[in-house]
């Protein structure tokens, strides 16, 4: 061979090496800048990712406090319900009672005032004795007697019931 020959393809070779490095490190600058970006990529997306990691934890949070509450209400709910249940059953118990009572009481009642029909009588007898005795009397002097009179009418009539009441 020539030595022209050797020498272009000398040139040749050591041209190809040198673009070779120059390519070598044009691709490894290029692939620096691309796993830095890669980098940054990856560190954004762990910030987004950190960020809805903790924006969904506080939702988490919140809404359990809210469910924690909202149970802690409705329990306080269901025991109000009982306590007002039991009063209500009690009330009834009491009315039923009472209810009861008050018929023993109305028929006594009606019986005392059905056997003391002739004290009634009397009473009656007596106002129209005291009205009778009153017609005359005018003024300060009539409404003074009369209220004497009603009230011990009154008094008796009491009084005489209440006997009669006590003794049955």
């Amino acid at each position: 061979m020539s030595v022209k020959l050797q020498l272009g393809l000398q040139t040749s070779i050591v041209g190809i090496l040198i673009f070779g490095l120059i390519m070598v490190g044009y691709l490894i600058v290029e692939n620096q800048a691309s796993v830095k970006k890669q980098d940054e990529n990856i560190e954004q997306i762990n910030a987004t990712l950190n960020t809805f990691v903790d924006n969904w934890e506080n939702r988490i949070k919140v809404s359990n406090e809210v469910n924690n509450s909202t149970q802690r209400q409705l329990l306080s709910l269901a025991h109000n319900q009982t306590k007002v249940l039991d009063t209500q059953v009690s009330n009834e118990k009491n009315i039923l009672g009472n209810l009861t009572a008050h018929r023993h009481v109305a028929n006594f009642t009606r019986d005392q005032v059905l056997n003391a029909t002739d004290l009634l009588m009397e009473a009656e007898n007596q106002l129209l004795d005291l009205q009778n005795k009153t017609n005359s009397l005018t003024g300060p002097q009539y409404e003074k007697l009369a209220d004497i009179r009603v009230n011990n009418i009154v008094n008796w009539t009491v009084g005489n019931l209440t006997e009669i009441i006590k003794e049955k």
